[in-house]
């Protein structure tokens, strides 16, 4: 009977996972796209003003995404069955440089 707890778990840390990495995944190629275009100078105040709320805006979307990141290793971390953990976190594993 432990034993079909502890899958019916998994299945649920599982779930939690996938989710994560369903929203994470889209907007982290938005985000490479984005940081592959680059600033200009800007040749104005009223330019400066513009961009810095673009980069706050992005820096506060950054942190969202990060907890939705953490939160999806974090139910990975959880799941019993250790080798489709690690197949998923190979398999799914992401670097965002900030």
């Amino acid at each position: 009977m432990k034993e079909c707890d502890n899958f019916s778990e998994d299945v649920k840390y599982w779930a939690e996972y996938k989710t994560g990495i369903k929203e994470f995944r889209p907007w982290l190629e938005s985000a490479e796209n984005k940081s592959h275009e680059g600033l200009s100078k800007p040749q104005t105040l009223d330019e400066a003003l513009v961009m810095f709320a673009s980069v706050n805006e992005f820096d506060q979307s950054c942190l969202k995404h990060l907890k939705i990141l953490n939160d999806a290793a974090t139910a990975a971390n959880k799941m019993t069955t250790h080798k489709v953990k690690a197949q998923a976190l190979l398999k799914n594993q992401v670097f965002c440089l900030l």
